[in-house]
């Protein structure tokens, strides 16, 4: 029987062979087996109290400076202080304000942002993200805001690359350092541009470069606070409404369309 052969370099072995923590169940809600940052980043257990983290890293490479630390580290108090063990248990004690704040401090030792002022920087942080990964078998999500910010900077100094076009080309950049180490990749970009040309992304099932999993649109409507996200995958689309409170995201309505 005739068989091929495959070959892969030392640093896809490591990449291959690395244990990392698994994000599978985290947002059921938003996806099938999706995560959800701050359970990622928060412990599994504090002082015998099962937090239902996951102890993972996460990577945000910042390019619109939208990123707020102080809100993140409010949507981790929350949910700490709703922990339904700990409710359960009545030692409300160990989550008092101190315990809180040890709790999170911990926690964002497994956070990097990467923050970003220009184009060059920005591909520079996308060529490093392999080595980043090498050195780190604690993180399990990395996450660009936004993949198109630097477009028209780029276009600028003579590309003339569509915006779907300039996406996919990050894209490709960013799973060509990271593709094989068992990661999930998520990114931002403006919806109000976008071709149906076949310059965009192609959704899939399956492990391939230059393809995503699911495609997101946030919606917001005017002067209220509610919002929509369409979620397409290959398999369904399925829409879902929800509201921004101090606990973070909390899902309302869901329907799957096929």
């Amino acid at each position: 029987m005739e068989q091929s052969i495959h070959v892969e370099t030392g640093a896809q072995l490591l990449a291959r062979l690395m244990k990392r923590p698994i994000l599978h169940g985290l947002e059921k809600d938003l996806f099938s087996d999706g995560p959800r940052p701050n359970e990622c980043l928060l412990p599994r257990r504090y002082k015998g109290i099962e937090l239902n983290g996951r102890e993972a890293g996460v990577v945000l490479v910042n390019t619109d400076h939208h990123f707020h630390i102080p809100t993140l580290v409010d949507l981790m108090a929350c949910f700490i202080r709703n922990n339904n063990d700990a409710r359960k248990l009545g030692t409300t004690d160990v989550f008092d304000d101190k315990g809180i704040k040890s709790i999170i401090e911990d926690s964002l030792r497994y956070f990097t942002v990467i923050n970003c002022y220009e184009s060059s920087q920005f591909f520079l942080s996308l060529q490093s993200l392999q080595g980043i990964l090498s050195n780190d078998d604690k993180i399990a999500m990395i996450a660009i805001d936004s993949i198109s910010s630097y477009y028209w900077q780029d276009r600028k100094h003579g590309e003339c690359w569509s915006m779907d076009g300039y996406v996919k080309s990050c894209l490709n950049i960013m799973q060509k350092h990271t593709f094989g180490h068992k990661i999930i990749l998520l990114y931002t970009r403006p919806s109000d541009v976008e071709s149906k040309s076949k310059e965009a992304v192609v959704r899939t099932s399956l492990l391939n470069e230059e393809k995503i999993h699911y495609k997101i649109q946030l919606h917001k409507q005017h002067d209220v606070n509610q919002f929509s996200a369409v979620v397409e995958s290959v398999s369904d689309n399925r829409n879902l409404s929800y509201i921004v409170s101090n606990n973070g995201i909390e899902w309302r309505t869901c329907y799957s369309k096929r």
